[in-house]
């Protein structure tokens, strides 16, 4: 089941529900992330979980357009 939330589309210009498709995926090192899990046991693993500060990205049910939720600067 998807996330659905009333959210403003800018290119519909107005309030549209959305629904949540995920986030913005990063490129990343396999050998760090084996390396950094095995040196840890596991600890890495929580922590990267913890600290994930990727964009979450939702689309609109009527225009189809994927935008990200930005934090403010």
């Amino acid at each position: 089941m998807a996330k659905n939330i009333i959210r403003y589309c800018r290119k519909c210009q107005q309030y549209t529900r959305q629904s949540y498709v995920g986030k913005i995926k990063e490129p990343e090192d396999h050998a760090f992330n084996c390396f950094a899990t095995i040196a840890t046991l596991g600890g890495y693993q929580i922590a990267k979980r913890i600290m994930d500060d990727r964009v979450k990205c939702y689309e609109c049910s009527r225009c189809g357009r994927i935008a990200g939720d930005y934090p403010p600067v």
